[in-house]
Order: structure tokens, then C-alpha cells, then sequence
């Protein structure tokens, strides 16, 4: 029995000796990565290995072929999630003397994934290519009120807002792996530059706006400086600072009195960002040779809201007699009622 087995060895080397030099060194190194000679060769080196490309371009998946060419080839790919599929791929010259190549294009990689090419009787070895999708940011808005609101700073959840006109706005975008650069994108304006932290994990541009814009965030990751465009865009809604409301409750209609009466108002204001101020405000008609004369307006302060309340309802006494000692019967005094928002 013995001999026959050394017969047949010794035939098989003169017949298959590469086979036998590759078979005797798997026998005695189990572990090594020895591969048995084929007619068909696929050059590992000038073929596409693993690869690591940016989320949603296009991947080259490439091997090229020496030796005894076929017309097609396999490519086998294996999802991270998902069945395998097979594709053939027809044979395409240019890849040198002697060699043909075997490409085949992924369309917009969106996930990762293996492959293996097999050309005749050779196969090659399973690549991974990995898909890198953009970084995930956490977004932190602050928006400042022109200090003659009064107003404390506002924290948002949203990256679409309106803002006061004359208002800062301070964006500080936390992503979850380190950027190499950032910046805003905004419509027929050049990208504003993004200051990124020391660690690489944050981004934080401000930005004091004129007029309605909208805008999206361009990411430069530190690993493998992939750059992603905006594909998702916000909106930052400038508005004007409308003037106060303020209406007059009593008195409701015109009065006669006399020279030394007191007259009570009521009033009521409201504006989007706080009335600061109300005043009384007045003119003086009198007649002279049958002729109307009417004085400069004055005013009178009433109150100052020193929070900024954007509702008010005030009662005030006018004593006409002290804040207009000149008045006689005839004049007629017309008034309202003032405020401010800043």
C-alpha cells in the first residue's frame, strides 16, 4: 500500500509538479496561505482590493486577468445586510499585454459591502469595501436679541427659524467623529468658514443676518478628508421690528371740562419684544383774532418697563392744570397715548 502511494506521488509531481510543491508545503504549514497554480491568473495587484469610499459615489470594482483569458467573469457581492448576488461581466481589452480586465460599476454606494471576482479557475480573494456616510451632527443654535430688547438669549431646536432684524445668531454643531473643516453654504454668498475645536468634534460659526437666507453645513472629515456637500437645507427668516400696538380706553370719546379737571386714561400696548416706555403726548389749539393756533407737541412721560413687557394695561391721572398752567376756556387739548420698544 505504501509503495502505491509513493508511485502515485512521484507521478503526480512529474505530471502536476507545481500541484505537489503546493500540496506538500499546506501539509506541513497547515496555517499559510498557498494556492494552488491555475490557467487563469487574477493579478491581486493591479486589481481593485478593499476599498473605502464616500456615501453615495460611485465604486470600481476591477480585476484584472492574465494567462488564459474567458469571455466573462463572476462578480459575487455580499451586503452587510442582505442576500448575495452574482453578476457576469464581459471581458474588456487595455490592461496590458497579455491581460484583459473585468470592471463593473456600484452606482451611488449607500452601504457597505464584500465581493469576490471568479475568472476561469481562478477566484480572488474577498474584499471589503467600506461606505462612509457623512457625519451625524447634533445642532445647537443661539439666538442673541439686539440689546435694546432686553431680552436674554434663546436657545433653539431647530435649525429654520425667524430671527429679529439685528439679531446674532451663534450656530455650535457637535458631530459624532472629528471634522477637518467646516463650513456654512449660504445662496450667492462665499462659504463662511466654520471654527473647529481642538479635539475636532465641533463646529461653531456666527452670523448677524441683513435679510432672509437659507443655508446648509459642508463637512470635511479629518480620517479620510471626504468632503460632503448640503443635502438638506434651512432656513433663517429676518423680520423687521414692527412697531408697538397701543390702543386708548377711556376716556372713549371727546370731553368738556374745565381748566382744573384731572383726566384719567387707560390704556393698553402689547409688541412682539417688550414695550419699554409710554408717554402722554398732547397739543394746544387756542384762537386769536379768529384764528386757530396750534402749539408744538409735548409729552409727557407715564412709565418705563424696565423687564421689556410685551403686554401692558396702565391706568394714568393727567392733572391737566399743573402740566399746563396757561390753558383757558376755549382751548381745546388733543392727546393719546405713546410707547416704545426700545
Amino acid at each position: 500500500g505504501a509503495a502505491v502511494a509513493v508511485a502515485f506521488a512521484a507521478a503526480a509531481g512529474c505530471v502536476w509538479p507545481r500541484h505537489l510543491q503546493v500540496f506538500m508545503v499546506r501539509m506541513a504549514n497547515p496555517g499559510i496561505d498557498a494556492r494552488y497554480p491555475t490557467r487563469t491568473v487574477i493579478d491581486t495587484d493591479a486589481s481593485s482590493g478593499d476599498i473605502v469610499v464616500q456615501q453615495g459615489r460611485t465604486v470600481l470594482l476591477r480585476a484584472v486577468v492574465g494567462g488564459v483569458i474567458p469571455e466573462q467573469a463572476r462578480l459575487t457581492i455580499i451586503p452587510d445586510q442582505g442576500r448575495a448576488e452574482t453578476v457576469t461581466i464581459p471581458a474588456n481589452v487595455g490592461a496590458g499585454e497579455g491581460k484583459c480586465e473585468f470592471v463593473y460599476r456600484v452606482e451611488d454606494a449607500y452601504r457597505g459591502f464584500s465581493y469576490t471576482f471568479r475568472a476561469g479557475d481562478d477566484s480572488s480573494a474577498r474584499h471589503d469595501v467600506v461606505v462612509v456616510p457623512p457625519p451625524v451632527v447634533e445642532p445647537k443654535v443661539e439666538l442673541q436679541y439686539p440689546e435694546y430688547c432686553g431680552r436674554k438669549p434663546e436657545q433653539l431646536e431647530t435649525l429654520s427659524f425667524e430671527a429679529l432684524e439685528g439679531s446674532r445668531i451663534v450656530w455650535v454643531m457637535k458631530a459624532d467623529r472629528p471634522i477637518r473643516a467646516a463650513a456654512m453654504i449660504r445662496e450667492n454668498v462665499a462659504p463662511l468658514a466654520m471654527t473647529i475645536s481642538a479635539d475636532g468634534f465641533s463646529a461653531t460659526v456666527a452670523v448677524k443676518p441683513e435679510k432672509t437666507f437659507s443655508y446648509g453645513f459642508q463637512w470635511t472629515d479629518k480620517q479620510h478628508k471626504f468632503v460632503y456637500e448640503p443635502d438638506v437645507h434651512y432656513s433663517v427668516g429676518v423680520v423687521a421690528d414692527l412697531a408697538p400696538r397701543v390702543a386708548l380706553l377711556s376716556p372713549a370719546r371727546d370731553e368738556t371740562v374745565t381748566a382744573r379737571k384731572a383726566v384719567d386714561l387707560l390704556f393698553q400696548a402689547d409688541d412682539d419684544y417688550g414695550v419699554v416706555s409710554a408717554a402722554l403726548f398732547y397739543r394746544i389749539q387756542t384762537w386769536s383774532e379768529q384764528q386757530k393756533i396750534e402749539s408744538d407737541e409735548k409729552e409727557v412721560p407715564v412709565k418705563s418697563f424696565a423687564k421689556g413687557e410685551t403686554e401692558v394695561k396702565e391706568a394714568f391721572r393727567w392733572d391737566v392744570r399743573n402740566a399746563i398752567p396757561e390753558l383757558k376756556a376755549g382751548d381745546v387739548v388733543t392727546f393719546g397715548v405713546e410707547v416704545r420698544d426700545s
